[in-house]
Order: structure tokens, then C-alpha cells, then sequence
């Protein structure tokens, strides 16, 4: 599976020049590294958002945290406590998202924005760093903002959710599930009556291209495909997108599977699946499917399907494994 791309590469010189700068004794130019390679490597956190991202950012935040007390010269480091503060209202979640999820300790987002910002101003106001301190944090500082706000957004829009599903939960669960035909990326029809008998189907709904924990998603069942392959289970990506979309999402992602287009959203429906609120992200005319998976055995009937008020479930393959022994 692919880890990373272009832009990643392109950050890992600046990455690596903001700490040879640092240990030459060139802060500002090291600040200004610093922020280079984050601005390349939060490009591919939407695509990829490995622990190859992760790393690389820690360290060019770092560094440009660093460079920029480095500057002011007084032997403080309240910038590069500020740039380590910005992980908390931005990437802390992504990088444990199996741990803390989409519910779990509500209050690392909240304290990374303020912690950052008090941080920021304290440092600007009683150790500054000449034009760079104020200037050279900006970008990343409103940048992790906007991530903490949206999965704060996000958490809103689950209690929604949860609501919408009370009464459709456990519907399709023990029973046989709902048929359909979609096309896949190459045009062809693929129906889940052609793996009754044959296969196990393992259903991942995406909410489109546009959606950042569709794609942690999918990368997390493709690390797993070995333990689907060994229990003859095969899994199916259902999007709302193009066939097109889906490709070029395919592609960067590494998924090796079929991911099928439903663009009216018919099969969402009929999974209980599809929420009634439009995306601020993307707008479909049937409103946003929730990211959820279904195990269907050989026979047709669903034996495991995520849970709705647990969210961000979806993410864990690991909750679908017990289930998975099971099978035949």
C-alpha cells in the first residue's frame, strides 16, 4: 500500500534543511524551512496521512517552533512549546485515532487551540522573535484550527446521527442483505448475488472522495487484507462518486479491491445507511451516506455491521476479527 506521495517527498528536503540550518546557526532561514515543508506535507494528510506524515510533521513543527527561540535568543522555548501545542488541536487524533475515535476525550482540541494561542501571544508579547514570530506560526496555527473546529463539527453532526439511526439499528444485522448491481471502476456490473455461495462480503461505505476518514479508513482495512483473504472474504467499497473518482481515489490510496459507484445512493439507502443533511464538504442531491461497514457471509445474511453510536467503529477492523473466526 502506498504511504505517500509527491508532496511528502518534495517536504522531506525542507524538513531535513530546517534542521541543518538550526545546527549552522541559521534560525530565520530554518523557520522559514520549517514552514515550507509543512505547507508541502499537510497537502498529502488528505491521501495518505501515514505515520510518514505524522513524523515529518512533528519535526518541521518542531524545528520551526525552535528556530524561531532561537532568534529571540533569550534561552526560552515558549515558540517551540507553541508548535508542539498545535498537535493537539490538529493531528493527536488522527495519529491515535483507534484509541481516542471520534468521541473519546473531547477535550484535546479544545486545549491544543487554546494552549496554542496563549502560547503564541505570551511568546510574541515577552519574547519576541523580531517579524518571524508573529508571521511564521500563522499559517500552521489557523490551519490547525480549522482542523480541531471541523472534527468538533463532526462530533455534533454524530449526535445527529445517532438520533436518525435509533430507529433503523440492527434492521439489516441477522438478517439477509438487501441485493443490488452497481459498476464498478472499469464499467462492469457486479451484483452481491455473484459471491453467494462462493464468498464472504465485507461492505465498506464511503462518503466520497472529499471525505479524510473515508480514506484512514480504507487504508485500514487494505493493511488488513491478508486476514480477509485467509478467511475467502472479499471486500467491497461502495461510493457515491463517478467511476472516475473512484479510480484516481483507488490509485492514490493503494486500495486493491472494487469500489463500486453508487451515485444515486440507492444501496445506502437500503442499508439504513444514508443520512438526510448535505455535507458542508460535498453536496449530493440524497443527502451523505455514513461511513459504515457490513459483513455479509456466503449465504446472504449480515453478521456484523458498525455501530452508529459508537462513532468512528468503522475505522477498527479489529472490531470485525472475533466475527470473522466464525465464518466457515
Amino acid at each position: 500500500m502506498k504511504n505517500f506521495g509527491i508532496k511528502f517527498l518534495l517536504s522531506l528536503p525542507f524538513t531535513i534543511g530546517s534542521v541543518v540550518l538550526i545546527v549552522l546557526h541559521q534560525p530565520l532561514y530554518a523557520a522559514i524551512a520549517g514552514l515550507l515543508a509543512f505547507v508541502l506535507n499537510l497537502k498529502e494528510v488528505k491521501d495518505y496521512s501515514s505515520y510518514f506524515q505524522f513524523i515529518n510533521f512533528r519535526v518541521h513543527t518542531l524545528t520551526l517552533g525552535y528556530a524561531l527561540d532561537m532568534l529571540q535568543g533569550d534561552g526560552t522555548y515558549w515558540y517551540t512549546a507553541c508548535m508542539f501545542a498545535s498537535s493537539f488541536a490538529g493531528v493527536l487524533r488522527l495519529e491515535l485515532f483507534d484509541i481516542m475515535l471520534v468521541e473519546r476525550m473531547v477535550w484535546v482540541e479544545v486545549f491544543g487551540i487554546v494552549s496554542m494561542y496563549g502560547l503564541y501571544v505570551y511568546a510574541n508579547l515577552q519574547h519576541p522573535a523580531q517579524w518571524a514570530g508573529w508571521a511564521l506560526p500563522a499559517f500552521p496555527l489557523v490551519f490547525m484550527t480549522f482542523i480541531g473546529s471541523g472534527i468538533a463539527m463532526a462530533r455534533g453532526k454524530y449526535d445527529k446521527i445517532r438520533e436518525h439511526k435509533k430507529k433503523e439499528e440492527g434492521s439489516v444485522l441477522g438478517q439477509l442483505a438487501p441485493t443490488f448491481t452497481l459498476d464498478d471502476m472499469e464499467g462492469k456490473k457486479v451484483s452481491l448475488t455473484d459471491f453467494t455461495n462462493k464468498n464472504h462480503v465485507l461492505l465498506i461505505f464511503v462518503r466520497g472522495d472529499w471525505c479524510p476518514t473515508c480514506h484512514i479508513m480504507i487504508r485500514e482495512y487494505e493493511r488488513n487484507s491478508s486476514k480477509f483473504m485467509e478467511k475467502s472474504i472479499v471486500p467491497i467499497g461502495i461510493s457515491p462518486d463517478t467511476t472516475e473518482v473512484n479510480k484516481s481515489m483507488m490509485e492514490r490510496l493503494g486500495w486493491k479491491n472494487m469500489l463500486l459507484s453508487d451515485i444515486k445512493q440507492e444501496v445506502a439507502s437500503k442499508y439504513g445507511i444514508l443520512f438526510f443533511e448535505s455535507s458542508g464538504e460535498a453536496k449530493y442531491e440524497q443527502g451523505v451516506a455514513l461511513p459504515a461497514s457490513f459483513l455479509i457471509d456466503k449465504s446472504g445474511v449480515v453478521r456484523y455491521m458498525s455501530r452508529s453510536d459508537r462513532a468512528g467503529e468503522f475505522l477498527s477492523p479489529n472490531l470485525i476479527f472475533p466475527v470473522i473466526e466464525t465464518l466457515s
